[in-house]
């Protein structure tokens, strides 16, 4: 287990969203890449794949910790007092195996 401390969440989304070009918090776009970086900076085990068939994009997730974290990384990411979550982002899409 791991511990993630709000301030260190906070400190990383003011630099991820920096990072990403032309961040625009409407844009899924946008957010999709803060989730792609916080999996990484937070070395969490989720994997955003795309479905050639079907043609979409969805998130596998494998803890509920690790949902909960990414979901807080993209409240903060839209930083306007609205709720944004991951199946928000990506329209439902979720496959959670855990």
């Amino acid at each position: 287990m791991y511990s993630v401390q709000l301030i260190h969440v906070k400190e990383f989304v003011k630099s991820a969203k920096k990072k990403v070009e032309d961040f625009d918090e409407y844009d899924i776009g946008s957010l999709k890449e803060i989730l792609r970086l916080a999996i990484d900076e937070f070395k969490i085990n989720a994997k955003i794949e795309f479905d050639e068939e079907e043609e979409y994009e969805y998130i596998k997730l494998f803890r509920i910790e690790d949902e909960a974290l990414l979901d807080k990384v993209l409240e903060l990411a839209v930083n306007d007092g609205e709720e944004c979550s991951i199946s928000y982002v990506f329209e439902g899409n979720i496959l959670r195996e855990y």
